[in-house]
């Protein structure tokens, strides 16, 4: 659960319309200076996390990679539920629950974006081939 929302945290993060800095830091740095600072989000001003500790969270909650890092407190998962829309954390988890297990989506959040961006690439240029010699 914490993967999925992290994804979904950088996600809302680059499309945020005054976030100007789309790279991980940015977006994290976003966060820290603009979102959390804002009054919706008061009762969380208790929270005292950097960018670089959200970047880390992502690193290794997402990406897989090994660092010191731990799981987010139960405070700061709740503030960023909210930020995407649900009353906390709680309801996050149970909104991804009822998901249904066979439905297939694309997910290219969790793929580096070199990743990503071969596969767009490949897709294009496979459909531009066929176009052309069907």
């Amino acid at each position: 659960m914490i993967q999925e929302l992290l994804e979904k945290l950088y996600a809302k993060l680059e499309d945020e319309p005054d976030n100007n800095r789309k790279s991980k830091t940015g977006c994290f740095d976003f966060f820290e200076e603009k979102i959390l600072p804002h009054p919706k989000f008061n009762k969380y001003r208790s929270i005292s996390v950097s960018s670089k500790t959200m970047k880390n969270y992502y690193e290794k909650h997402v990406e897989g990679r090994k660092n010191k890092s731990k799981e987010p407190s139960a405070e700061l998962k709740n503030c960023i539920a909210e930020y995407l829309g649900y009353s906390n954390y709680l309801h996050f988890c149970n909104n991804l629950k009822e998901k249904p297990k066979n439905s297939f989506q694309y997910n290219f959040v969790s793929l580096k974006k070199k990743t990503s961006y071969c596969c767009l690439t490949f897709f294009f240029v496979n459909n531009l081939f066929n176009s052309f010699y069907s």
